[in-house]
């Protein structure tokens, strides 16, 4: 609840607010659901959240994460693309191409 009260404060104090109070209400209050939930999935007491909000795809490549677990959602813009394991080599090889292996979440998708 701590982080919920400094996420809630930074959001808060942007120079440049793009959210209303009750829309950075609505977006803590989801962030807290979704920590909730990914602890309990995932057995773990600390759950590391980074909000971002980014200028191009955020990607120059086809990349594999390296963590165990990883939950991802947009909330605007172009959403995540992301491919099937069985597709994974064929689309690493591509690295700075499109694949047609691609799929992509929606907004609030998790």
């Amino acid at each position: 609840t701590s982080v919920v009260e400094l996420m809630r404060k930074t959001l808060q104090s942007q120079k440049q607010r793009a959210l209303a109070d009750s829309d950075i209400e609505e977006l803590v209050h989801e962030v807290e659901q979704l920590v909730v939930i990914f602890a309990k999935l995932t057995k773990k007491k600390t759950v590391f959240v980074r909000l971002e909000v980014l200028g191009d795809d955020g990607c120059a490549f086809w990349h594999q994460d390296c963590v165990p677990f990883r939950l991802v959602t947009t909330y605007r813009g172009p959403c995540t693309e992301w491919v099937h394991p069985d597709a994974s080599n064929a689309t690493l090889r591509r690295r700075r191409f499109d694949t047609k292996h691609a799929q992509a979440l929606s907004h609030h998708d998790v």
